[in-house]
């Protein structure tokens, strides 16, 4: 059980397959124009084909409340695998580059996930990461909740850009995307988000106004061409990152070939 529902694992028995079934809280999905946009959405998402995306099998609505089935990945989330401390290096690249060519996947398509953060990326047998949940950005919870609805924070605080700490939700791009994925590889690194408090609204001021701590900092040992790709990803201005998060795997890329990379501090 989350904030986004309760999954159950399943039985399909047309298919005779495991899966995942997910609920939606009713809460969010008591106003039907909601229910329109998280059933649209949902759609687009199942159209995604790419190995690092959790695949969904169908979409439906049981008394009201509306479902669906996924695929069962039987690994640890990403943040179960990120509290045990910094990732090494090479494994953190391994998984961040697989989880942004899911993205680019998914942005050509125009598909934005609005939510990246390590919960949201399971680990299948193989060891490999699928991004989950694509369009289910929900609100922050706390005292930010109260927003108006023009004004709306969705999201998670620690791994939110600006743009999304702002409310602006029409601001929220492809950009957006790769931000939270830079928020997700300096955690990987550090071992922490580069922002977090104990209040989400406090967080979402410090991602606002505040710039991260540089990487090096907290890990003295973490590559310095790495700390770069890190921090631009982070960049608040979105015309400062990456063109795309198919660029940004490519830096990578090249850092874990010992190429020089394109992005400078």
């Amino acid at each position: 059980r989350g904030g986004m529902g309760v999954v159950y694992k399943a039985h399909d028995t047309k298919l005779d397959r495991t899966v995942a079934l997910k609920f939606l809280p009713r809460r969010l999905t008591a106003n039907q124009a909601d229910k329109s946009r998280f059933l649209q959405e949902a759609k687009s998402a199942s159209a995604l084909n790419h190995p690092n995306i959790c695949t969904i099998h169908e979409i439906g609505e049981h008394e009201g409340r509306p479902f669906i089935v996924m695929e069962y990945l039987d690994g640890d989330a990403l943040s179960t695998l990120l509290r045990r401390g910094p990732m090494p290096v090479d494994e953190a690249i391994t998984i961040l580059v697989q989880l942004c060519d899911a993205l680019q996947c998914a942005h050509e398509r125009g598909v934005v996930h609005r939510d990246l953060k390590p919960a949201n990326s399971l680990m299948d047998s193989a060891g490999n990461p699928k991004v989950t949940d694509f369009g289910l950005a929900k609100e922050v919870d706390g005292e930010a909740s109260t927003a108006t609805r023009d004004g709306t924070i969705m999201g998670s605080p620690s791994y939110m850009p600006p743009e999304q700490a702002r409310g602006q939700i029409s601001a929220v791009t492809a950009k957006s995307d790769q931000y939270s994925m830079g928020a997700v590889l300096y955690q990987m690194l550090t071992a922490r988000p580069p922002f977090i408090t104990d209040r989400p609204l406090e967080t979402v001021m410090q991602v606002i106004n505040n710039e991260p701590v540089a990487p090096r900092q907290l890990q003295p040992g973490i590559p310095v061409d790495l700390e770069t790709i890190c921090l631009k990803a982070l960049q608040k201005d979105p015309v400062a990152r990456y063109e795309n998060c198919a660029a940004m795997a490519d830096d990578l890329r090249r850092f874990l070939n010992g190429e020089p990379i394109l992005a400078r501090p």
